[in-house]
């Protein structure tokens, strides 16, 4: 049985303190300032205590470039280096000119952002802090901190059960977290499925160290707990690497734990398919037939590409992704979502550090595979190392897809397993002589080490001030504090403030972080208040604007300062950019009627219509039908965009045909219908219900079929007759609608004449837009294998009416037939 006792708890102690503190504080990409200070100062505290305890002990050359390699990233980034230099490093393109523009001519770091420089390096020194404190373990108290790590998935799967069971806020230890979500001690379900993935492997490895039967079915039965609950994640990517890492552990200790091993193996083997069978297993796989996720990171593998362009060679700084990616991101491509990171840390590391930094990183990479290849090579005593290996390579391997490294608990815990690598302290001695205590040496990391937590301690104080709004007193604790110097800006241009204190500090913020566009922004503001407008202020708020389509200050002024110059294609992107994130919708559409009039302005706008952002629908809703000069400029915009998307089916008028019918103008509907279907003469009853199902290969809506899909029901257009047919498929056990059409009938008398095929039952549904939903009547029937609907169209409050068909259910399920040969004629 494994033993602990006769540890040295003064030296493993505080490293086991400062695993536990990584894990239980920082499961996220975006922790809380408070508990960053706490994570952090927790593993430079234990880092300085083991140093001076046992001193630095760094064998052979890997080890040394794994900790100098880093160091040589941070060196060069914060380093001070001269305009020739840093001109060629800001990439030539907006943020160049910004840098002119801002004044700055002497020498400055290489990096774009000093500040969020700083947060990332002492980030990686935490990691490089942790892995030189486990070199000087001994192999028990590498156990120990095994046993801690699996110890702490323990508790992470008993909250993620508290989390799934109840799905209140109170168990989620971040804000960010999805509720309902199986995350544990962490932001999100795919970070917790790597730490689970990482445990179950850590808790295979330890069984095949204990020779004890019982100690090892205890191991065996936490393993399987382990990765049934990675596969509750919902992960795709836990899925995968949880088959990875048991295949992995169980063949590299084959060839000395044969035995063990295989029965382990088979075991195994057998449990995973078990999980795999089970529906919530199911449900998991289910998910690698979605494309959301890949789709999306291609999309961001693809801009991160433009960014390493644009920032060659060396990089906008650690730290700097999302306001690189934001500045080269097309307006296309914008949302309410932000991308904060390039899920691919190599491409990550290539944006940020430039040539520089993705070498570094692939000789890390290069040099954890030749220690992983010497622990297969390595005996039995390299069992340790072997499961270390397996525990590394699932974060180093997911971050191919992601960012797990990227979070203080994966990062400190990949740190650590990273140190196993090496010889443990009581192998690294047993062919060397014991060193000679010097304290002097002893004494230097530590020294490093306080600095390190005296920073840590000045950027978490810092981050903590701005977040409760003190920039003043954050600014002092932090000199070089960009964000700090940004919000006392703003603070300024209140009602009491000093504009010319606004213009210095904006002036010293873009200076430090020349892709602050909040920053140029109150620098705009606070120049056209002592100068006017033009010149220095439309300078500095156009280059804002230039750093992306993310910041929705900086849009919302352009788009205001676009109005009141009628510069008609800068309004249209800039209401585009905030119509995308859902800022000031109604403010932005009404001052968008304004410039209606203007032809230059209806064309920059169909061309943002046209690519079918998600606000489009919203705004032709909205389209005013009062006013007979806006009316026909609206008629304008919808042939222009109807033309630019080349869709002549009517699609675009859904929204507006609603208001228009509502209004009492149906009129203008008709005037936009034969201006998009000239094809279709004067009367647009021939457009109307033809059963075609499709027309120009599209569905039409108005004056078209629109589909209403549901999951219990399949629908397909299929050739029938020369034409075309609805076929269905449907598990539903209530009557769902499956196809509407609206129509513009005068008053009359009228009929609906359909036929069907198969089981498939239809009720018909008349009702009308415009005066209240109230059915015609006799608008209500079903039938067998044809039918016949009497309706009458009254005289008032009924300019538009929408047919509607709704699938009935069936005994004899599933129901399975055809709609076809749909018409709408006057009644005889």
């Amino acid at each position: 049985m494994l033993s602990f006792r006769k540890l040295d708890w003064l030296t493993v102690g505080p490293v086991a303190v400062a695993l536990l503190g990584a894990l239980f504080l920082g499961g996220s990409s975006a922790v809380p300032p408070f508990r960053t200070l706490l994570a952090e100062a927790i593993v430079f505290l234990a880092f300085a205590i083991v140093v001076l305890r046992r001193g630095l002990s760094v064998p052979g050359w890997a080890a040394r470039m794994l900790v100098l390699l880093p160091m040589l990233v941070a060196f060069v980034q914060l380093m001070p280096v001269p305009p020739a230099i840093w001109r060629i490093a800001s990439g030539g393109g907006a943020v160049a000119q910004g840098l002119e523009l801002a004044g700055v001519s002497g020498w400055r770091p290489l990096t774009l952002d000093v500040e969020a420089t700083v947060r990332s390096v002492l980030f990686m020194f935490t990691c490089v802090a942790t892995f030189l404190s486990v070199l000087v373990l001994d192999r028990r108290e590498r156990l120990g901190l095994v046993a801690a790590f699996i110890l702490t998935a323990l508790c992470s799967l008993l909250l993620a059960a508290a989390q799934k069971l109840t799905g209140s806020s109170s168990f989620y230890l971040f804000d960010g977290a999805v509720r309902g979500t199986f995350t544990g001690l962490f932001g999100n379900r795919n970070h917790h499925g790597d730490f689970l993935v990482m445990a179950t492997a850590a808790t295979v490895g330890m069984s095949l160290l204990t020779p004890d039967t019982r100690m090892r079915a205890i191991l065996y039965g936490i393993a399987g707990l382990f990765a049934a609950a990675a596969i509750a994640t919902m992960s795709r990517s836990a899925i995968l690497l949880l088959v990875f890492a048991v295949a992995a552990i169980l063949l590299m200790n084959l060839r000395v734990h044969r035995r063990a091993a295989l029965l382990v193996g088979g075991g195994g083997l057998v449990a995973l398919m078990l999980l795999f069978l089970s529906p919530v297993a199911q449900t998991a796989l289910s998910r690698f037939g979605t494309e959301g996720g890949p789709l999306n990171r291609l999309v961001i593998w693809r801009e991160s590409m433009v960014a390493v362009s644009e920032f060659l060679p060396m990089g906008g700084g650690l730290g700097t992704f999302p306001e690189l990616y934001a500045s080269i991101e097309q307006l296309d491509l914008v949302s309410p979502y932000f991308v904060n990171q390039a899920h691919n840390d190599l491409l990550q590391l290539l944006v940020e550090g430039g040539v520089i930094g993705g070498l570094v990183a692939l000789a890390l990479v290069v040099i954890v595979i030749w220690q992983i290849w010497l622990a297969l090579r390595s005996g039995p005593d390299g069992a340790l190392a072997r499961l270390a290996a397996v525990c590394l390579a699932i974060p180093l391997l997911h971050s191919l897809v992601d960012y797990p490294l990227r979070t203080i608990a994966l990062g400190v815990a990949a740190a650590m397993f990273a140190g196993m690598l090496f010889p443990s302290r009581d192998r690294a001695t047993e062919d060397s002589p014991s060193p000679v205590v010097n304290w002097p040496l002893r004494a230097m990391p530590a020294l490093i080490a306080a600095v390190l937590l005296c920073l840590t301690l000045q950027t978490g104080m810092a981050g903590l001030l701005l977040q409760r709004g003190d920039a003043e007193r954050a600014l002092q604790i932090m000199p070089y504090s960009s964000e700090a110097m940004t919000q006392i800006a703003v603070a300024q241009l209140g009602t009491d403030g000093d504009p010319q204190i606004a213009i210095a500090q904006a002036g010293y913020a873009v200076q430090l972080d020349p892709l602050d566009s909040t920053a140029w922004a109150m620098l705009s503001v606070a120049r056209r208040g002592i100068d006017g407008e033009g010149g220095a202020s439309d300078a500095a708020l156009l280059q804002g604007a230039a750093l992306g389509w993310r910041n929705r200050l900086v849009q919302a002024l352009v788009f205001d300062r676009a109005v009141a110059t009628g510069s008609a294609d800068l309004a249209a992107q800039s209401a585009d950019a905030l119509l995308r994130q859902g800022v000031r919708s109604d403010l932005v559409i009404s001052q968008i009627d304004a410039l209606m009039v203007d032809e230059g302005f209806r064309n920059a706008l169909a061309e943002r219509l046209a690519v079918g952002p998600r606000w489009s629908n919203d705004f032709i809703g909205q389209l005013k039908t009062d006013d007979p000069r806006l009316a026909a400029a609206h008629l304008d915009l919808l042939t222009r965009l109807a033309s630019k998307r080349g869709d002549t089916s009517g699609a675009i008028l859904l929204p507006y045909a609603r208001r228009t019918i509502a209004e009492g103008h149906a009129s203008l509907l008709l005037q936009a219908w034969r201006t998009l279907h000239p094809d279709m003469g004067d009367d647009p009853s021939r457009g109307i219900v033809d059963g075609g199902f499709e027309r120009l290969g599209k569905t039409e809506q108005p004056f078209g079929w629109l589909m209403h899909r549901d999951s219990a029901i399949a629908m397909e257009i299929r050739p029938a007759d020369g034409g075309q047919e609805l076929h269905v498929e449907s598990y539903a056990t209530d009557p769902t609608l499956v196809v509407s059409q609206l129509t513009l009938l005068p008053t009359g008398r009228y009929e609906i004449d359909y036929s069907t095929q198969g089981n498939a039952r239809f009720q018909v549904r008349v009702n009308c837009i415009g005066g209240g939903a109230r059915p015609v009547r006799g608008g209500v029937t079903d039938a067998q294998a044809s039918g016949r609907v009497l309706f009458n169209v009254p005289v008032t409050r009924c300019q538009g009416q929408q047919i509607q068909f709704l699938l009935l259910p069936s005994p004899d399920t599933p129901v399975t037939g055809s709609l076809d040969r749909v018409a709408i004629l006057p009644a005889s």
